[in-house]
């Protein structure tokens, strides 16, 4: 290997560290931490930017060395175009316009990467190694989560709670939300899907090689740590990928029914349970599409632009009274794109990695890997997370990448 080709090679190496490090070790909370106290936009100017450099690294450096790269370079762009239009006619902010490119557009690159070409593998083998550690220790902390009273656990106090409002909110709740596992991951709805693709991950990679945990000890783990999140969304994807990969295998599923017989027994499950029978498994979603149709036929997503930042005015005043509205135009993915920044952006947003990920898996043959993204997308695409913060697609398609 010559000196040049080292240099390349360390470049991409530095560039995933980069992503690995501020999506997975220097998490949300953590960041939270830090900047409390400095900056009320804690959740937008973090060091998550770290991400978006290292990923830039790793895109330039497989430009340099496979130029068919530029033809796709485009693709992402296609959503952001509209975003420019609405701009046109309802003014964000160029700091706004920034924040949405790095939020929503910019992670979409790391689909467009080759890790065999950039030569990570190897590294990708260690970080799963990584990964599985992750999923060990948020599992140990979820069922002292669920055994203790975690007001009591003076040790882990700092995990479960944080400076802003949201998870303390939440944590001190008397409803069932006060009994899901908010970690340093921060959202359950978070944590759940990150589990969910570090599972398919595993079980995907021991096809090839063990990396660390058994195929079974991975569905133990993301099986009690999707209990303990408690996303009825998670549980069924977590349940169908789960059919999927072991449904020949008879030993698997004795052993699936004496862990689901342990934890309902236990306790474990009430929330679920709960979850699963008293609240609406849509949370009103359907027929938040509805209201909005049939009360505000103005108020529709447009075809080439959105209403940008007059949507915020329209949140507090049009739709004031409206929770299910409120909750539907800034929690579903498509709609907050559709109107933020247009219909077609929506579909963009949507269309342009599911586009990215089957030609990857028409390339390499990868079906089962591509039918079990789709499930993850359709998970991570009812929570609002997706569509207006930086962690989320981006720990959504750094796994991808790895996945695929």
């Amino acid at each position: 290997m010559t000196d040049s080709n080292k240099t390349k090679l360390d470049i991409s190496k530095i560039g995933m560290l980069l992503v690995f490090a501020f999506l997975f070790i220097v998490t949300h909370l953590i960041r939270k931490q830090v900047f409390y106290g400095f900056t009320e936009r804690n959740w937008v100017w973090e060091l998550n930017f770290v991400a978006v450099v290292g990923t830039g690294l790793m895109l330039l450096e497989q430009v340099k060395r496979d130029k068919n790269t530029w033809k796709f370079i485009a693709l992402p762009m296609i959503g952001f175009v509209f975003v420019i239009v609405t701009q046109l006619h309802f003014p964000i902010s160029w700091g706004g316009i920034l924040v949405v490119f790095c939020c929503n557009f910019f992670p979409v690159y790391l689909l467009l990467l080759d890790t065999e070409k950039l030569e990570l593998n190897e590294l990708i083998r260690k970080l799963i190694f990584v990964m599985e550690i992750i999923l060990i220790v948020i599992a140990i902390a979820g069922v002292i989560d669920k055994v203790f009273d975690r007001a009591h656990i003076k040790l882990l106090e700092r995990i479960f709670t944080c400076e802003g409002p949201l998870l303390n909110e939440y944590a001190t709740s008397p409803n069932s939300e006060s009994k899901r596992l908010y970690c340093i991951y921060e959202h359950p709805l978070t944590t759940g899907f990150m589990v969910n693709m570090i599972y398919a991950i595993g079980i995907f990679e021991n096809k090839k090689k063990r990396v660390l945990l058994p195929d079974y000890a991975l569905f133990a783990l993301t099986a009690i740590l999707q209990i303990c999140c408690g996303g009825k969304m998670g549980i069924m994807v977590f349940g169908v990928m789960t059919v999927m990969f072991f449904f020949k295998d008879w030993k698997f599923w004795i052993g699936a029914v004496v862990l689901g017989a342990i934890a309902y027994f236990s306790g474990i499950m009430d929330n679920v349970i709960y979850r699963f029978t008293k609240i609406q498994l849509t949370t009103g979603r359907a027929t938040a599409l509805m209201v909005l149709r049939d009360q505000f036929p103005d108020y529709r997503p447009m075809l080439w632009y959105g209403y940008g930042e007059k949507l915020g005015e329209m949140r507090r005043t049009t739709f004031a009274g409206w929770e299910w509205v409120d909750n539907l135009t800034s929690e579903l993915p498509f709609i907050n794109f559709s109107m933020n920044y247009g219909l077609l952006c929506g579909i963009a947003m949507l269309l342009v990695p599911t586009v990215l990920v089957l030609i990857r898996a028409i390339k390499k043959k990868k079906w089962l890997q591509f039918f079990v993204w789709l499930l993850v997308f359709a998970e991570v695409n009812t929570y609002n997370g997706f569509s207006c913060t930086l962690d989320i697609p981006f720990i959504f398609y750094f796994l991808s990448m790895i996945l695929i």
